[in-house]
């Protein structure tokens, strides 16, 4: 994959038979909205390698349980560049820690159910990545 591509990493859990989206709110200086864990696919790494780095760079979990390829791919407006967007299953018990995170640039995290992640996701991208990967996870 092309240096400068980015992934979005839709991490989800199976909790009471129902399933639950992580979502990390941005710090203020950096926009302030929820997203899905993002981040650039460096050289000679493909997307789930960059997903696996990036869920421990920025919640400090290295337990994936599995990762949904494939779920959609859009460009990033203004940018030429491509996101990439998979699923990314971790336990329900998993421990989540924004602290470890050197860049920063999350203030808060919730695990939230389908509805409410697309009320509060702000990006079409984010939100069309989250509507087609819980399309997959449902009719499993």
């Amino acid at each position: 994959m092309k240096k400068g591509n980015q992934i979005e990493a839709i991490v989800f859990r199976k909790k009471d038979l129902e399933f639950e989206f992580l979502l990390l709110k941005r710090t203020k200086e950096r926009g302030g909205f929820w997203q899905p864990i993002t981040g650039e696919i460096e050289k000679d790494e493909t997307p789930e390698e960059a997903a696996k780095r990036e869920l421990k760079e920025e919640i400090n979990v290295k337990n994936i349980l599995g990762i949904i390829k494939d779920v959609h791919s859009y460009t990033l407006e203004g940018t030429g560049k491509r996101e990439v967007v998979l699923g990314v299953e971790i336990l329900s018990n998993e421990k989540i820690s924004l602290e470890k995170n050197i860049y920063k640039e999350h203030e808060e995290k919730k695990w939230v159910k389908f509805n409410e992640a697309i009320k509060l996701l702000k990006w079409p991208g984010n939100i069309e990545g989250l509507k087609r990967l819980n399309k997959i996870l449902t009719k499993k």
